[in-house]
């Protein structure tokens, strides 16, 4: 059995569609386990309108510690062999579940990760695959899974979602959320399941649709971000460390972090960009050499770090975050 895991606060907006959406699987052998951080909109009704009818989905209300503690109350709760985290907002395909489960059997894999469609809701036809390689679905183990992670890094590995999990592999190891983290922390739990896996199998198809808007807990200020890509970032350099990967590709992921924390200070009234240019890896991304390997707006955007040309950056920011991703 699987056991797919949903966290929820006041997603009356979406949580029907995702809920209807496990209701229409060719898998049948889950149950769905909704971890509610005590909503005060209709999220609760839908929820129990679910409930009623379908004895496969179970509900649990906490008080609203985070998506994090939810998640983990989750794995507390999960029966299943298999975990499946999906976010209230998305929704997978009819067939998901099953090509998930078949992979998992069939290659004994302790994690099967899919490719993904990234819809973008709030625009017309801006639908895309997180992973637009021409790569294969294919089993990979022992010393290539590092490469494969950091391969991928920059789209999906380390998501916590469009992947499912050999639960014992969570439970002996004794993984979990860190609850004091809302941000990367779907990073630092993949980290710590990918130094215990054997293997996992991965399925070039988009079984889940990730849905974007910009109501997102992303898109809000946050007063901790820099604290957490700290730590985000500093695990992910450790682990590449660990496996002789960490080389300029790094800083591909650093720039995007980098431009992810100007976005954060723009949304503050207080917002200071010399918050950002004094961390250290603002620091290393400047000495590293990957400017030669950038395409040209991200040069763009390395070179108004670099030399902290403030007025564009915020010019940039204000017209429509150009540099992302």
């Amino acid at each position: 059995m699987i056991s797919i895991i949903i966290p929820v606060f006041n997603g009356e907006k979406c949580i029907s569609e995702c809920l209807k959406s496990l209701q229409k699987q060719e898998h049948g052998d889950f149950e769905a386990i909704i971890v509610d951080n005590n909503s005060t909109d209709g999220t609760k009704d839908i929820i129990k309108s679910f409930i009623v009818l379908d004895s496969r989905f179970k509900y649990y209300i906490c008080k609203n510690q985070g998506v994090s503690h939810a998640r983990n109350t989750g794995i507390e709760k999960a029966l299943g062999e298999y975990i499946f985290f999906l976010d209230n907002d998305d929704t997978v395909r009819s067939d998901a579940l099953k090509l998930l489960y078949i992979a998992a059997i069939k290659h004994d894999a302790d994690i099967v990760v899919s490719n993904s469609l990234r819809v973008h809701t709030d625009y017309i036809n801006s639908n895309y695959l997180l992973d637009k390689s021409n790569g294969v679905s294919c089993l990979i183990d022992g010393d290539e899974i590092p490469k494969f992670v950091y391969e991928k890094s920059v789209n999906y590995t380390m998501h916590n979602i469009f992947k499912l999990y050999r639960k014992d592999i969570i439970i002996k190891n004794n993984i979990r959320f860190d609850p004091d983290f809302s941000l990367g922390e779907d990073l630092l739990f993949n980290l710590q399941i990918y130094k215990k896996v054997r293997n996992l199998y991965y399925i070039n198809k988009p079984l889940y649709i990730y849905n974007v808007t910009h109501d997102g807990l992303t898109h809000l200020y946050r007063k901790d971000f820099i604290e957490m890509k700290i730590k985000t970032t500093n695990e992910l350099k450790n682990y590449l460390m660990e496996n002789d990967l960490y080389d300029y590709r790094f800083y591909y992921l650093v720039i995007n972090d980098i431009y992810a924390l100007l976005l954060n200070e723009y949304k503050s009234e207080n917002g200071k960009i010399s918050n950002v240019f004094h961390l250290d890896f603002s620091k290393a991304l400047i000495k590293s050499d990957v400017f030669k390997h950038l395409y040209f707006k991200k040069k763009v955007l390395f070179i108004l770090i670099k030399y902290r040309i403030t007025p564009l950056l915020w010019l940039s920011l204000k017209m429509g975050r150009k540099f992302g991703g």
